[in-house]
């Protein structure tokens, strides 16, 4: 699963490390843990195509060394593409099949199983949209003041309703889609969070101790069985998503392709919701994937394993679509 970067050695104390918490610590855990679990970044790579519909059927992440472009830096204020536009507003939320998945309270999962989200986050950026000819258009991630976000990134964090809300500046015109990338550019991944402001420093909770990069994805709970075991099992307790960390300079954040109608007026802002389908998360978590053979040592709760099933799953799963 996870390989070491070049020139760097994975020592088994690292696995106090992993129950020591990521980044600080952050929003709970599952029972019998002090504080979050540890973090870890997992290998992957994903490049984009693959349909949602409005119906919200999902976007999916396709291809093996694919991905984003790669960007050649990772600038705390990168160079604006646009001067003037649209404020497009995209509205994350969260659910389980049809069910609003509900941070912090009990979920009681059709399958059976009650969830208690303790701390689900995650990077988004690379966000284009899509010509009806196919071709991307990349935009400028801004805040709700105008600026741009540090780095080109927005982290979703389930604790802060603002973060639901992710802006761009967008040209006028109507678009077949948007491509969104679930993490960071290998430029982002790359460097220490000490050297960084939020949503890259450690205060972001999706650090790693090592110089292995970043999460892109984590999520922890509290999982109270049905008493059927199959059910329960296909419920992760917790998922530490990253990066390819034998090799940083490759794109390995999942690139999703949401197709449906997107119109841009000439003024706005304009707001869209998005669907985070976090079955399919659990989907990708629970797969039937040999993640043997790890030079880390096995986390805690499975977080590393789980991340890695869903790193290796995310080509086919559908994990944002456009809502109504």
């Amino acid at each position: 699963m996870f390989a070491p970067r070049r020139g760097t050695a994975v020592v088994f104390g690292l696995v106090a490390s992993l129950t020591a918490g990521c980044g600080g610590g952050g929003g709970g855990a599952s029972p019998g843990t002090a504080g979050s679990t540890g973090a870890a970044g997992t290998a992957g790579a994903a490049g984009s195509t693959g349909g949602a519909g409005l119906a919200g059927t999902g976007g999916t992440a396709t291809g093996g060394a694919g991905g984003a472009p790669t960007a050649a830096s990772c600038d705390e204020m990168p160079a604006p593409r646009r001067t003037a536009g649209t404020i497009l507003e995209l509205t994350f939320d969260l659910f389980h099949g049809t069910q609003a998945f509900v941070y912090g309270e009990s979920n009681i999962l059709a399958s059976g199983p009650t969830v208690v989200p303790l701390n689900f986050r995650f990077y988004l950026s690379q966000l284009a949209l899509v010509s009806a000819g196919g071709a991307t258009v990349p935009v400028d991630l801004v805040t709700a003041s105008g600026g741009l976000e540090p780095y080109g990134v927005h982290l979703f964090n389930a604790e802060d309703p603002a973060s639901r809300t992710l802006r761009v500046l967008a040209p006028a015109g109507t678009y077949a889609g948007l491509e969104i990338a679930l993490g960071l550019t290998p430029a982002c991944n790359h460097g220490s969070p000490n050297n960084r402001v939020f949503p890259l420093s450690a205060t972001s909770q999706m650090t790693w101790p090592l110089p292995i990069g970043y999460l892109f994805l984590r999520y922890e709970s509290r999982v109270t069985s049905s008493g059927d075991a199959g059910a329960s099992a296909a419920v992760p307790v917790a998922i530490h998503m990253g990066g390819d960390v034998s090799n940083l300079d490759l794109p390995s954040a999942p690139v999703f392709r949401l197709d449906g109608e997107v119109a841009i007026p000439t003024s706005g802002p304009v707001t869209r919701n998005i669907r985070v389908a976090v079955d399919e998360i659990f989907k990708g978590a629970t797969a039937d994937v040999d993640v043997s053979g790890s030079p880390l040592p096995p986390s805690p709760q499975g977080e590393i394993e789980s991340g890695e099933r869903l790193r290796r799953s995310a080509p086919g799963l559908h994990v944002f679509s456009f809502g109504p």
